[in-house]
Formats: C-alpha cells, structure tokens, sequence
C-alpha cells in the first residue's frame, strides 16, 4: 500500500538482511495482513494510533500538536 518498504527507511539502505528481517518481526509485519490488520484495530480501539515510521513518535502526540492550528483554521472556515 505503500510505494516503499517501510522496513527499508527504518532501517536505511547499508542494513543487512538480518537486520532488516529483525525489525519487520518487531513491528509484526511478518505476519499475514488479517493479522495485522487485526492487531492494528484492537489497539486502534484502546485509542493507540502507533508511532510514524518517518518522524518516529506517537501519532496522538503529532495529531496533539497540530490540533490548535487545524481548529483555528476550521474556525475561520466557518
């Protein structure tokens, strides 16, 4: 669903294959896909968004941060 492997930008281009094999186990993502959807709803549902592959932090705490400026603008939109 993704143009690229997020195992590969964690990991960054020199990692080995086991390395690389190491972190797709510890985000789970060698397991099938309903498996990882099915996790991924469970913790979806105790309000656990997970972490962004990119800026490495916790979702709820990007989305936190970037609340009072999206409601301003949703404000002056109305």
């Amino acid at each position: 669903l993704l143009p690229a492997d997020p195992v590969r930008q964690i990991a960054g281009r020199s990692a080995t294959p086991d390395t690389v094999e190491n972190i797709r186990r510890q985000l789970g993502l060698d397991q099938p896909f309903i498996v990882q959807y099915w996790h991924y709803l469970t913790r979806l549902l105790s309000g656990d968004l997970g972490r962004s592959y990119i800026q490495r932090s916790e979702v709820t705490e990007l989305i936190v941060s970037r609340l009072p400026a999206s409601l301003l603008l949703m404000v002056g939109a109305i």
